[in-house]
């Protein structure tokens, strides 16, 4: 089964709760990963959408926070994606506001808990962060390989 989420309350603010996506385009992608991830590990998927739903992802239903593997999508400027974090940081804020209000490319996402799931993903790789890997690709399809040729099961 696939569900969406309608978010959940942290401290008085709903978090996750953009429930589609902001753009048809972007929804429609984060319901195809949703059908890959359950048709791979057959295994109930949870769709979220950042409040903004300018992002969102399928995860697996793991019972864990549902979190150890997961595709996602997300509006983003290739101009500012393209950057540098020094160039990123030096940005003035209107700068920055700018590139954020004009998306102009969808980039895709792999999440990997290395303790949730046995995998082939090397601990020191550089896109870890708190114990998952989280890697960028600019389509469905290198994102979905990569995944799959990385992830044998959840624990």
């Amino acid at each position: 089964m696939i569900t969406r989420s309608i978010g959940t309350c942290v401290h008085g603010y709903i978090v996750g709760g953009g429930y589609e996506g902001q753009t048809k385009e972007l929804d429609n992608i984060v319901k195809n990963e949703a059908e890959l991830l359950q048709q791979y590990f057959n295994k109930d998927v949870e769709i979220r959408f950042n409040s903004n739903r300018q992002s969102g992802g399928a995860w697996i239903k793991d019972g864990n926070k549902n979190c150890s593997i997961g595709l996602s999508a997300r509006l983003t400027n290739s101009e500012l994606f393209n950057m540098n974090s020094e160039s990123k940081c030096k940005l003035a804020y209107q700068e920055l506001k700018h590139f954020m209000d004009n998306p102009d490319i969808i980039i895709f996402e792999t999440a990997i808990s290395l303790k949730d799931t046995i995998n082939s993903v090397e601990n020191n790789s550089p896109y870890m962060l708190l114990g998952s890997e989280y890697r960028d690709f600019y389509s469905i399809e290198e994102a979905y390989n990569y995944l799959i040729n990385n992830v044998t099961e959840i624990i």
